[in-house]
C-alpha cells in the first residue's frame, strides 16, 4: 500500500503524492490533445510534478531542457532527446528511429553520431515519432521542461512548428519557470516566429494560497503520522512556494523544526541565483534592492533608482523591469512590483546588504 508523501523532495512520480492541482491536471489532459500546450508557472511550484504525474501511462518522453542555453548547439540538443528517448525503454520505438541517419541502436537505446556534418535531422526525429505513434494508434507526448532554455536556436522552433501542421499523433507540452522568455520562444505575437498565429494551450501552475499551505502542511505531517508543526508561520515566511513547503515538512519530519533555520537554508540556495542575476542586467541591483524592502509602485521603485544612480531613462528603466518579469523573479499585483519568491527577496536583502 502506497503511502502519501507530499514531502518527497524529487519529482513527483504518484498521483498520491501530488497535493491537490486537480484544475491544472485536467487542463494538461486537455493540453495534449491540441499540437502544443505550455505549462507555466514560476521556480518551485511544481511544473516538472505536474507534467510527471500527468503523462504517467501515456506515451510520453520528458526532455530536459535546463542549463543547456541560451542559443545551443544542435548536437546539445539531439544528446538531450536522445537520453529521453532511452529511458522509455521502447524498443519498438528506437527501432523506428534507426531508419533516421546518423542513429544506430546500442546496448541501452539509440546513439547519435557525434561527428559534424553526421548528427540526425530534428526534424527527421519528430517525424519518425509520428511514424512510429501512427502504426501504435496511440498519441504521442514530447514534454519539454525549461522549454525557453533552448531560445536562439530556430530549428526547434521551426520542427514544432512543422508537426503542429502535419504530426497529427504528436503533441508538444512546453514548460518554463521564466515565464516572459517561454512566451518569447512560443512567438505567438511575432510575425517572424514559426509559431506566429497558432493556437496554444495554457496551464499554469500557481502558488498556494495560505488556506492551502496550511491545508497542504496539515496533510502531509499527518501522513507521516506526525502532529502539524509550525504551520501558520510556514504557511506565512514560505510565500505559498511549493518547493519551499516540501523543504520544510521534509526537514520538520525527520526532527528539524526550527523554520527560521530552514529559511536560512532556502536563502542559501538561491544566492548563486541572486548574484548571477544581480550582475545579469542594467539597474538589476537597485531595483532588487528598492523591492527587497517589500512591494513598490512603478514611480517609487523608478524614483529610487533614480536617487541610487543619478540618472537613469524611464525607457531602460522600464526595459529593465519588464526582463525581470519575464524571468519570472519579479511580479506585478495590480499596481504593486515585489519580488515573487519570500526567499528570493530575503537572498537579495542579505546580499545587497
Amino acid at each position: 500500500m502506497h503511502i502519501t508523501n507530499y514531502f518527497d523532495l524529487s519529482v513527483k512520480n504518484n498521483r498520491e503524492d501530488l497535493y491537490d492541482r486537480e484544475r491544472e491536471l485536467a487542463e494538461l489532459m486537455e493540453g495534449i490533445q491540441t499540437p502544443v500546450s505550455a505549462v507555466i508557472g514560476m521556480r518551485r511550484t511544481g511544473k516538472s510534478s505536474l507534467i510527471n504525474v500527468g503523462l504517467k501511462g501515456t506515451s510520453h518522453i520528458i526532455v530536459d531542457l535546463r542549463g543547456i542555453g541560451p542559443n545551443p548547439s544542435p548536437l546539445a540538443i539531439l544528446q538531450r532527446f536522445e537520453r529521453a528517448i532511452n529511458s522509455t525503454k521502447l524498443n519498438s520505438l528506437w527501432n523506428t528511429l534507426s531508419k533516421v541517419s546518423g542513429i544506430t541502436i546500442g546496448s541501452v537505446g539509440i546513439q547519435l553520431s557525434r561527428k559534424r556534418g553526421e548528427y540526425p535531422d530534428l526534424q527527421s526525429v519528430i517525424d519518425m515519432m509520428q511514424e512510429w505513434a501512427e502504426k501504435q494508434g496511440t498519441r504521442f507526448v514530447i514534454a519539454l521542461d525549461e522549454a525557453q532554455e533552448a531560445r536562439g536556436y530556430k530549428i526547434l522552433e521551426q520542427v514544432i512548428a512543422h508537426s503542429y501542421d502535419y504530426n497529427k499523433n504528436l503533441a508538444f507540452v512546453l514548460a518554463g519557470s521564466e515565464i516572459g522568455l517561454l512566451y518569447d520562444f512560443l512567438g505567438q505575437e511575432d510575425e517572424k516566429s514559426a509559431l506566429y498565429g497558432r493556437h496554444i494551450h495554457f496551464v499554469e501552475v500557481k502558488k498556494f494560497s495560505k488556506e492551502q499551505s496550511v491545508d497542504f502542511l496539515t496533510k502531509g505531517f499527518r501522513a507521516h503520522g506526525k502532529e502539524p508543526m509550525n504551520i501558520e508561520d510556514a504557511a506565512e515566511k514560505l510565500g505559498g512556494i511549493p518547493g519551499w513547503l516540501v523543504l520544510y515538512g521534509y526537514e520538520a519530519v525527520n526532527g528539524r523544526t526550527d523554520l527560521d533555520l530552514l529559511v536560512d537554508r532556502a536563502v542559501k540556495l538561491v544566492e548563486d541565483e541572486v548574484k548571477r542575476l544581480t550582475a545579469r542586467g542594467k539597474h538589476y541591483k537597485h531595483i532588487f534592492k528598492a523591492l527587497s524592502a517589500g512591494k513598490m509602485k512603478w514611480k517609487e521603485t523608478y524614483n529610487f533608482v533614480l536617487a541610487l544612480e543619478g540618472t537613469v531613462s524611464e525607457s531602460s528603466f522600464n526595459d529593465a523591469l519588464k526582463q525581470l518579469q519575464k524571468l519570472s523573479i519579479v511580479e506585478k499585483e495590480y499596481e504593486y512590483y515585489k519580488i515573487a519568491d519570500p526567499m528570493v527577496r530575503e537572498s537579495i536583502r542579505r546580499v545587497l546588504s
